[in-house]
């Protein structure tokens, strides 16, 4: 794999932890099945996730609610933010 498609993925989404959760999210939707959404000549997972996220085939949505990036993600998962006592 060419570490330029993750720079420019990074580029195309601006937060690398937030890339993270995106491919993440994806490889796992591509392992259970999901066909991808570029086309591509390689079987490798990590790089189709890399090329939907570049294509600008992929999205993050979070709740409009949410104004705090942990927050988005504790309701996308439907569950409590765990106290820090």
């Amino acid at each position: 794999m060419d570490d330029s498609l993750i720079t420019q993925a990074a580029s195309k989404v601006g937060n690398r932890y937030l890339l993270i959760n995106i491919v993440t999210r994806r490889i796992k939707q591509l392992k259970a099945g999901s066909h991808p959404l570029v086309e591509t000549e390689s079987e490798s997972h990590l790089e189709v996730a890399l090329r939907e996220v570049i294509a600008g085939n992929t999205l993050a949505r979070f709740p409009e609610e949410a104004t705090e990036p942990a927050e988005a993600v504790h309701a996308a998962h439907d569950e409590e933010p765990a106290s820090a006592t």
